[in-house]
């Protein structure tokens, strides 16, 4: 089975072609103007070296968020066409989930914190059942950061796992996490790889989500939104 997975949930962003669950190709987007320049772009690398056409993806998965507001839109929307078109399942996968599940954590709990600008962090915690993130311990959630440092410093967390950048962003305003948690800091970015690979597990359990009703999970509401209210 041929799995497009779509990451667009960062600046960046990447997508990655599976086959039975295993990662055959990835593309990380190259900057371009545009978001969705870019993300067209990557997509048709992927395919034109994978030697297929679109017809040939048997499924496709997609991060939902929470993230980059431009890019959650355009890749949310395009799995969703994609799924509908071609009659194809459709998997939306939690970003912070996919984050948590990166660090490769058979049990134990994980903190999963991106940054969401504005000294404001998505978080969630998982219970981490068989290397796969489980019941949450703390809900998906916009925390300020000294809500985040309350989080991270709790000792019951078995990891804290963000990115290079998110973690340089919380050293800029003073709050070294290599100082706080020590070994327990897990530096992993996302990419569209793990957001296949859980799809994949969905799929054996025989789950998929709607192309009609799936949306994004924002967390926040844009600037555009904030100056109309």
């Amino acid at each position: 089975m041929n799995i497009l997975a779509i990451d667009t949930s960062t600046a960046s962003g990447s997508v990655a072609l599976l086959q039975e669950g295993r990662v055959s190709f990835e593309k990380f987007l190259e900057a371009r103007t545009t978001y969705s320049e870019k993300f067209m772009i990557g997509l048709e690398a992927l395919l034109q070296e994978a030697g297929i056409s679109i017809k040939g993806v048997e499924g496709v998965a997609v991060a939902r968020g929470p993230g980059v507001f431009t890019g959650l839109r355009i890749g949310i929307g395009v799995a969703k066409a994609l799924a509908y078109s071609l009659q194809i399942p459709l998997w939306g996968i939690s970003t912070l989930k996919a984050l948590a599940s990166v660090t490769g954590l058979q049990e134990g709990r994980v903190l999963a914190c991106m940054d969401a600008r504005k000294d404001e962090f998505f978080v969630g915690g998982y219970e981490m059942v068989q290397g796969r993130a489980g019941p949450p311990f703390v809900k998906e959630a916009l925390v300020p950061m000294e809500g985040v440092h309350r989080l991270g410093s709790d000792p019951h967390s078995s990891l804290l796992v963000m990115s290079e950048e998110t973690c340089l962003h919380f050293k800029e305003k003073g709050l070294d996490w290599r100082e706080v948690v020590g070994d327990r800091l897990h530096i992993q970015s996302l990419s569209a790889r793990i957001i296949g690979q859980l799809a994949w597990l969905r799929h054996q359990a025989q789950e998929s989500d709607e192309a009609l009703t799936l949306s994004p999970c924002y967390l926040k509401v844009s600037d555009a939104e904030r100056r109309s209210a």
